[in-house]
């Protein structure tokens, strides 16, 4: 008997919950099987999924040029890529961190908490 995609989704979400495929990889599966086609070339065709493509760092460096006040939620939904993925792309990626609303790179924050403090180190040795 032939079941539905969504009968299959929700069967196996019930036995794996969070690591149950997702609906493509069902759809595929579902294809594949109906085709007649070997299984055991699909095995392994879902591990180590590269999403940071360069494309996409580049992508998102000149959405950030143009507005460094994007905030990450935007940034996914416009390049169509998880939350996750797009946050750690500012931060390991380009080396930006936020900082008062805006991305900035961090060797600019760094220097700046090296000249913050001096400032009241200062004033507190004068007293």
């Amino acid at each position: 008997a032939c079941c539905s995609c969504m009968e299959i989704m929700q069967e196996q979400h019930k036995a794996f919950l969070d690591d149950a495929l997702s609906k493509f990889q069902v759809y595929k599966l579902i294809k594949t099987v109906q085709s007649g086609d070997n299984l055991s070339a699909m095995r392994g065709s879902y591990d180590h999924k590269t999403v940071r493509t360069p494309e996409l760092i580049a992508a998102v460096q000149k959405s950030l040029d143009a507005d460094r006040r994007t905030i990450i939620a935007d940034l996914a939904m416009e390049h169509d890529v998880s939350y996750g993925t797009i946050a750690k792309i500012p931060h390991k990626e380009l080396g930006l961190v936020k900082k008062s609303a805006r991305w900035v790179p961090v060797t600019i924050v760094r220097y700046t908490n090296l000249t913050g403090p001096k400032s009241t180190l200062t004033k507190r040795a004068s007293k």
